[in-house]
């Protein structure tokens, strides 16, 4: 009996967990999270386009912001569709998740080489002067995209294995923003300044979960744990 007391506790636990907004969140249809994400993020990308634009968005080629628009669209979609799975829904193969947004950053990879022109213009001289930049942008798009994110891991039920596109599609949400404010739209700026945003975002989530899963801790309760003092690092 002694371990049916504690399955129950332990149950009772988990279900006072699943209270409040992040609750009621999560208890919202497949169609309502992803209308609640897309709109927060077509929200965010409205105000930066009204109060936050580039200043030569009047001259900027069209055929380029179209594209590298709907590239960063395109791809955040997928991120959204993968890391929102229902749960009723099956798994997509592992292959094909990894494939659609290991694609979808390559296909962004390829975008943003193609030069916009007289635009493609690099902000300082030399090395030095790109690698500032591309810092300023990556500070830039890391506070524009960790709000999202928050957003996205509410919104999230645990039921994708690759909790990764949620971190992935936070990253690409400041790429959308940072492609309608930042005015420098150089090869090297826009991978070492923009895409970084969203592959930093994904490369702390795995290593987020590689430490939850080295010291068995649900990865939604690890910092909580830290921060109270029940879980240690060495």
């Amino acid at each position: 009996m002694g371990d049916l007391d504690g399955l129950y506790r332990e149950l009772e636990g988990q279900v006072r967990r699943e209270q409040g907004p992040r609750a009621w969140l999560r208890e919202r249809s497949t169609p309502v999270r992803g209308t609640i994400a897309l709109g927060t993020i077509t929200a965010l990308t409205v105000a930066v386009w009204l109060s936050w634009a580039r200043p030569d968005l009047g001259s900027y080629p069209g055929w380029h912001m179209a594209l590298t628009l709907g590239a960063i669209g395109a791809v955040l979609v997928c991120a959204l569709a993968i890391g929102l799975r229902p749960l009723h829904m099956p798994e997509a193969p592992a292959w094909l998740s990894r494939l659609v947004l290991g694609g979808g950053l390559v296909l962004l990879f390829a975008v943003y080489m193609l030069p916009a022109g007289a635009h493609a213009a690099t902000h300082g001289d030399g090395l030095p002067g790109v690698l500032h930049g591309a810092w300023k942008c990556f500070g830039t798009g890391a506070v524009l995209g960790l709000p999202v994110y928050v957003l996205l891991r509410l919104l999230d039920r645990g039921s994708s294995p690759y909790g990764v596109a949620t971190a992935l599609a936070a990253g690409l949400s400041a790429n959308l923003l940072l492609q309608l404010h930042c005015p420098n739209s150089a090869p090297q700026h826009m991978v070492l300044g923009h895409l970084t945003v969203a592959f930093v975002f994904g490369l702390v989530y795995v290593a987020y979960r590689r430490v939850a899963s080295i010291y068995r801790v649900p990865s939604c309760r690890l910092l909580t744990g830290l921060l109270d003092g029940r879980t240690r690092l060495p």
